[in-house]
């Protein structure tokens, strides 16, 4: 039995099943949905294996019992061309991490990849001047609810206070002095938190807002970019702009943020920090590689079948017999499955 809490109506979702009904003989999917339903009676319900979308909990509490988690969640990379997938957990806990993956070499090939994702999804040359030395620093805000705020903040542990005005507080008292901010909230969350008043020097920039562009288009008027543990701050890696971090991501331990995450003064050397390109590589062509897959693809059964994640999760799994060996006719299937997800995106156009 393999529990899925997934919401997502995406080939890469119909592709997973698929393939895992191709090479394991009677298998079964329990389909939880919603996160409350999937918090009731979690332990007594659900089975050993499981497949989950979202983080609503700690990493650890997925996986308590020795439950073997799929871990699946909007890409590190432009998320709406892609979904992060981990065996280990999310953020910080993730394989990247834990098993020091950010560090690993790239070939010429990924590199170029990487390149025109830069390129195609942010408008950045990976290798060339893609913000303003002498632009205003950039503040990326996040929701106050997020689960990387949560769960990989120090600062809250210490402070005990609202998680955004515990972050704004810190970077009042130790941002560098006399360069402009540049603050742009959560695209859902666009208000400060009550009572918080902007500092002299700091300019409010509402995503969505008339004359407000992207967030890539922001970052390349600024110097640098501040944040808690924002996916922006690994997009912007693929610009050079110097990047400070007060929490911890799937970056943590690559070399290629400033961490302020329990130092918080360090932030005042943000404008004098150099970012290491070869280590920002490394960790970029390390996301790519292993950890995101496209919501549409023509060959999900080939993806699959090199994503280091997802083939060591189906090594682990519990419960199930030996996997067989799948039909030459299952390439229907992922044909009907690419026509399908073909037919939904011109339906989203």
């Amino acid at each position: 039995m393999i529990t899925t809490k997934i919401v997502l109506n995406s080939g890469l979702a119909r592709a997973i099943e698929t393939y895992m009904k191709e090479r394991y003989t009677g298998l079964e999917f329990d389909r939880t949905v919603a996160s409350n339903q999937f918090k009731v009676g979690y332990d007594k319900t659900h089975g050993s294996n499981l497949i989950t979308w979202g983080v609503k909990w700690k990493s650890s509490q997925y996986k308590r019992g020795n439950r073997n988690v799929l871990f699946l969640e909007n890409g590190l990379l432009c998320q709406r061309k892609g979904i992060y997938v981990d065996n280990h957990g999310y953020f910080a806990d993730s394989s990247l991490v834990t098993e020091e993956r950010n560090k690993a070499d790239y070939t010429p090939e990924e590199a170029e990849a990487m390149a025109t994702l830069a390129r195609s999804c942010f408008g950045f040359k990976i290798g060339e001047v893609n913000h303003n030395p002498d632009g205003p620093i950039l503040i990326a805000m996040q929701m106050n609810g997020d689960a990387p705020m949560r769960y990989h903040f120090p600062a809250v542990k210490r402070f005990q206070g609202n998680r955004k005005e515990t972050f704004l507080n810190l970077l009042v008292e130790h941002m560098p002095k006399g360069r402009p901010v540049i603050l742009r909230p959560h695209p859902k969350e666009k208000g400060l938190p009550e009572g918080w008043k902007l500092p002299e020097g700091w300019t409010l920039e509402i995503p969505g807002a008339k004359g407000v562009g992207d967030v890539y288009k922001t970052i390349k008027r600024c110097s640098a970019v501040v944040t808690v543990n924002s996916t922006v701050a690994t997009e912007a890696l693929t610009s050079g702009i110097p990047v400070a971090t007060f929490g911890y991501g799937s970056y943590k331990g690559a070399g290629v943020t400033l961490d302020c995450a329990h130092e918080h003064e360090a932030l005042q050397g943000i404008l004098d920090y150099t970012p290491d390109p070869e280590a920002s590589m490394r960790y970029l062509c390390a996301v790519m590689r292993d950890h995101q897959l496209p919501y549409r693809h023509r060959n999900f059964e080939e993806l699959l079948d090199k994503c280091t994640p997802f083939q060591n999760w189906l090594s682990d799994l519990r419960g199930i017999d030996e996997p067989v060996k799948p039909k030459r006719k299952t390439q229907r299937a992922y044909q009907k499955i690419r026509q399908r997800s073909c037919r939904e995106a011109r339906t989203q156009l």
